[in-house]
């Protein structure tokens, strides 16, 4: 079957004759070569049938879609030239100043005249079609394309993903975009079946999977922000590849689904025949918006501004070159001569892409030259929307950019935001009335989602718009939203309250994603802590597995705490994700007879921008005279010199000049296979190193296992391959005492030679990974080369001068108490924390490292303070420092959280509140006990290595006196003296 729509199917043979008839009709009509015909059709057979139809008499197209504004339709015609339209009856367009004939397609004949000659096919370079994109000036451009790179590219496509006859594609981008085509021609081609569901059917919600798994669709190309909504469980049986492109997707999303099914990475400007590079994501190794490599004729130019050729790690331009570049702009022939440039010969396009090639030709995205941007997928040119906004009379001034609702990073909701300044005279627009003056010119995709009123633009001297600046300009809070679900009962207006107050946007729907309006960590803690506040108990993880009030609330009526949440992972299930497998076999058994590495080797570092990898650096760097290697994100290796410097000197020791000549960055990244190094790199590090210092790890006590696992042990995993190859080198591998302190072995002495045997279960995503990771490392039974372990207590801030970490817990434990203005009675009996001062965890780590020998077979050794500290004494140490704190009762101290949530609140409160899960009634411990910060309740860590390692030292965890915390409580609080 050809095409399958839910009342068609036009079958190969049947869609060949409907075609040639068609564009025998055509050509009857005067269309031929060269001549454009415009496709005024739904999507549908009938449009597809058209599309071949046109080609068949010779002629080009350009898709006119129906849902397009009247206005922006009639340019499209009139800068054409039509004289001829394809439509179906009762759906004829109005174009105002257009003469085109409309053909409707019920009236072409059954069959063609049997004495009338048949059509000349059309030549490789005659045009195929036109496809109009977004402008800068505020007018569209329409882009010519001719066949040759048509069929260049459908050929690649089919291959790479793997098309045949048995296949079941879907139609799901709009006819207005030339990545449509791209889905169209290679079904056809391949003999698969195109499926084109109702346009209705076709939204990003939680029906779409279902629909896919109706039609038994096998491929299919989706916009990447779906992947984002979508997990790859919810997938149908039938789907095998999964084509993405048009804008970067977070690189973790594509690694899970690229677990499931193949995904394909699809990069190319229309001005380029839809595609030029086709890129397998690898479930282990896509950690970058790579592009590719060009697909056959197809050619690419890294170069800078004056137009030469940069050297791989230094980002440049791209220009393409082959056969797939389109012939320019319809009636645009300055902006053709300024895109399309010859260059030593060889016609090229420029794209405006910034992109970076690294040393083994791989090619990432880095963003815009211009200010031209994707937004879920598809292009818009902010200028365009700025004209047109500018043409409404109650406007002097506007810009238009995009910008991030919620947290930075994989959660934040990318916006298109219009920042406009009113006339002085006469009533301001107001977002509704400027939102339907864009919508009468301009597709849906391309209206801001935000309007944000200003008294004027900031400029730079220049005179130009200071666009820096207005992306630091605070977003008001008014959510414009048509889609949102109101709540209908007590529960969901409970949860819609305490969203809008904690996403700072309203007004929020039962259907709403938390993510997706900008919720973060931190945010899912201020949530959950409210909403127990007020009597709805709450897990993290809930939130976290069901983002959406309606799927949060039936999940908890359901009474269903699913596997993650009613008891974390178990030991068995930990070791069996982490088992090496029979590859690693003999890289250990060549491991076992390398020499020792010469005691001058380089050291290597891990971690080190982090709060503890840090100060570590700044020990190593003072106690040794060694080369330090530093594994580091950044664009290029000066961006990630500059973060390694910038992170000692921000933690208060910054690096002397000798001490800096002997500091080396290397960009890279622990969770990609070797780094994301090159071979040659690689290879230098396995043979020059000595000593490698593992600290990098994701810290979050709230996402779960999956989450983390990437970071925290996929990055092991890495750091046990370097030690394996070349030659022999120790490793430091810095761990935590929460492997066993959050499982169900948490308490009675827990000795530095145990092996992690005890436990059964690990309860949190971060103890989970660290406990995976630290069992990874023994299982490779020292055979890879002599590894010490460092479990570490709670990490707090600087002894001298209270430096902290920004996401320390103590420090927000503080915050949030001091906010709440009381303890709850008889919650802290017998409660205790662990303060372990980061200046002296570092220098331990750093003295035990470089002089002492643990005794074998454990090579463990724990760094806590011997004497933790009780929640009365730290009550009393907030109040002799000015706090004052009252002590109520257990209902009191949730109705002052309850208060604070009304107003907004802070994370602070959520963190205080959870923290103390271990003495609140109600369960709270079993739903929260990752959140408990005292840990060190009812636990003895032994000490004796790490005792007799540090003998001679003068290095002793300090006591936690009264002096250290109001140092601490200065430091979170800003004042210079402990007196209020």
């Amino acid at each position: 079957m050809a095409l399958e729509s839910e009342n068609t199917r036009v079958t190969y043979a049947e869609l060949l004759h409907r075609a040639t008839v068609l564009g025998a009709h055509l050509r009857r009509l005067g269309a031929g070569p060269e001549h454009i015909i415009g496709l005024f059709i739904e999507k549908s057979p009938e449009y597809v049938i058209a599309l071949l139809g046109v080609w068949c008499a010779g002629a080009a197209f350009v898709p006119l879609e129906p849902t397009l504004p009247a206005a922006r339709l009639g340019f499209m015609a009139r800068d054409c030239g039509l004289r001829l339209v394809l439509a179906r009856r009762g759906a004829e367009p109005q174009f105002e100043g257009v003469e085109a004939r409309v053909v409707l397609l019920e009236d072409v004949p059954e069959r063609a005249p049997t004495d009338e000659a048949p059509g000349e096919p059309p030549r490789p370079d005659d045009l195929a079609y036109v496809i109009y994109t977004s402008g800068t000036t505020g007018t569209p451009k329409g882009v010519l394309v001719p066949h040759t790179g048509l069929v260049n590219l459908l050929r690649a496509q089919i291959r790479a993903f793997a098309l045949d006859e048995t296949s079941r594609a879907i139609l799901y981008l709009s006819t207005s975009f030339d990545a449509s085509l791209s889905d169209i021609g290679t079904a056809l081609l391949s003999g698969a079946t195109l499926c084109l569901p109702p346009a209705h059917a076709l939204q990003p919600g939680p029906g779409l999977m279902s629909l896919l798994a109706g039609w038994r669709i096998t491929h299919a190309d989706l916009p990447p922000s779906l992947l984002r909504v979508f997990e790859p469980e919810a997938r149908p049986p039938t789907l095998r590849v999964l084509v993405i492109g048009g804008e970067p997707c977070p690189p973790e999303r594509v690694r899970l689904w690229a677990r499931h099914l193949r995904v394909v990475n699809v990069y190319g400007p229309t001005e380029a025949t839809i595609c030029t590079s086709l890129c397998a994501c690898d479930p282990e190794t896509w950690t970058r918006p790579l592009l590719g490599r060009p697909i056959p004729n197809m050619y690419w130019h890294v170069l800078d501004e004056r137009g030469e050729p940069v050297p791989p790690g230094t980002p440049g331009e791209l220009y393409l070159g082959g056969v797939g570049l389109a012939r320019g702009y319809v009636n645009r022939p300055e902006l053709t001569a300024a895109r399309f440039i010859e260059r030593g010969g060889e016609r090229l396009y420029r794209t405006g892409d910034r992109v970076v090639e690294d040393a083994e030709g791989e090619v990432e995205f880095l963003g815009r030259v211009d200010r031209q941007l994707k937004l879920r997928g598809l292009r818009i040119e902010p200028e365009e929307v700025e004209a047109h906004l500018l043409r409404h009379p109650g406007l002097q001034d506007a810009a238009v950019l995009q910008r991030s609702l919620g947290a930075e990073g994989d959660t934040a909701r990318p916006v298109l935001v219009a920042y406009v300044v009113p006339r002085a005279t006469g009533e301001a627009p107001t977002p509704e009335t400027l939102r339907a003056h864009l919508a009468g010119v301009l597709p849906r995709w391309m209206l801001p989602q935000r309007f944000e009123p200003l008294e004027r633009l900031p400029r730079t001297v220049t005179g130009k718009v200071d666009f820096e600046a207005l992306s630091r300009l605070p977003l008001t809070a008014r959510r414009e939203s048509r889609d949102t679900v109101p709540p209908t009962t007590e529960r969901e207006q409970l949860l819609c309250e305490l969203w809008e107050r904690v996403l700072g946007v309203e007004p929020v729907g039962v259907t709403d994603d938390f993510f997706a309006l900008g919720g973060d960590s931190l945010g899912v803690l201020k949530v959950v802590a409210a909403a127990e506040a007020h009597g709805l108990p709450l897990r993290p993880v809930a939130m976290l597995q069901h983002p959406t009030i309606a799927e949060l609330l039936a999940h908890l009526e359901a009474d269903d705490p699913g596997p993650a949440e009613d008891g974390g992972m178990s030991a068995e299930e930990l070791r069996a994700d982490v088992a090496l497998g029979p590859e690693w076999e003999p890289l250990l058994r060549a491991a076992r007879e390398r020499p020792e590495a010469p005691p001058d080797e380089d050291l290597l570092l891990t971690g080190a921008t982090g709060f503890f990898g840090a100060r570590l650096l700044h020990e190593l760097l003072r106690r040794t005279g060694a080369r330090l290697r530093c594994l580091v994100r950044g664009r290029d290796d000066q961006d990630a010199r500059e973060r390694l410097l910038r992170a000692l000197e921000t933690r208060g020791t910054p690096a002397s000049r000798d001490e800096t000549a002997r500091l080396v960055a290397i960009r890279g990244d622990v969770t990609r296979p070797r780094w994301g190094l090159g071979e040659r790199e690689w290879e230098r590090l396995t043979r020059e190193v000595g000593h490698v210092y593992h600290c990098a790890a994701q810290v979050n006590m709230v996402l779960p296992y999956h989450a983390l696992r990437e970071a925290n042990v996929g990055g092991t995993e890495q750091v046990l391959r370097l030690l394996a190859e070349g030659r022999r080198k120790s490793l430091h591998h810095i761990s935590t005492l929460s492997v066993f302190v959050s499982t169900d072995r948490n308490t009675g002495r827990l000795e530095e030679t145990d092996e992690l045997r005890g436990p059964q279960r690990v309860f949190g995503g971060y103890a989970q990974t660290k406990w995976a990771a630290e069992h990874l490392l023994r299982s490779a039974r020292g055979e890879a080369g002599p590894i010490t372990y460092y479990r570490l207590g709670l990490i707090t801030g600087d002894t001298r001068t209270g430096h902290a970490s920004p996401t320390d817990f103590l420090s927000l434990f503080f915050r949030g108490v001091a906010s709440l203005g009381c303890v709850p009675r008889g919650a802290g009996e017998g409660l205790a924390v662990d303060v372990t001062p980061v200046d002296h965890a570092a220098a331990a780590v750093a003295h035990l490292s470089l002089h002492a020998t643990p005794p074998e077979p454990s090579r463990t050794f724990h760094l806590a303070n011997p004497r933790p500290l009780s929640l009365p004494v730290l009550v009393e140490a907030l109040r002799s420092f000015g706090i004052p704190l009252a002590t109520v009762s257990e209902e009191e101290w949730r109705a002052r959280l309850a208060g604070l949530s009304r107003e907004g609140g802070d994370s602070a409160e959520a963190a205080a509140y959870l923290a103390l899960c271990r003495g609140l009634s109600g369960g709270a411990f079993e739903r929260h006990r990752t959140m408990d910060l005292f840990q060190a309740t009812g636990a003895e860590f032994g000490m004796e290595h790490a005792r007799a390692g540090l003998t001679g030292s003068g290095l002793e965890c300090p006591p936690v006196t009264e002096a250290l915390l109001h140092t601490y409580l200065r430091y979170t609080f800003g004042r210079a003296e402990s007196t209020p």
